[in-house]
């Protein structure tokens, strides 16, 4: 869905509905973020589901950054775990080749997930 003049074209994409999947590093700056940007939040939603189905019991990070496009914030998602390394990179492997690659056009570079170790 569109939006139109930075208002949602598309009710009810809002923060709550990632609530119960990630936590934020920062909520105000998502909940803004969502805002500008609700095309995203079903995509969130969708990456949470997906990542699940690839790390047992993954805690996500959402975060804002400056600069992730070249003028323009983005999101990233933090997958932690306590997975060995070779492991959890072969599970990251596995997530892109069959889920990311083909929706991350829809992350409009906005958005970029990735394991962190805990």
């Amino acid at each position: 869905m569109a939006t139109t003049g930075g208002a949602p074209a598309e009710l009810g994409c809002s923060v709550e509905q990632l609530d119960p999947y990630y936590r934020y590093a920062d909520r105000d700056q998502i909940a803004q973020f969502a805002q500008l940007c609700p095309a995203l939040v079903p995509l969130l939603l969708e990456a949470a589901k997906e990542i699940a189905r690839h790390f047992d019991e993954p805690e996500l990070v959402l975060e804002v950054v400056e600069g992730l496009t070249a003028e323009e914030q983005g999101l990233v998602v933090s997958i932690n775990t306590d997975l060995p390394p070779e492991e959890a990179m072969a599970r990251m492997d596995r997530f892109d080749e069959e889920w990311w690659v083909d929706v991350q056009d829809r992350a409009q570079g906005r958005v970029c997930i990735d394991v962190e170790f805990r």
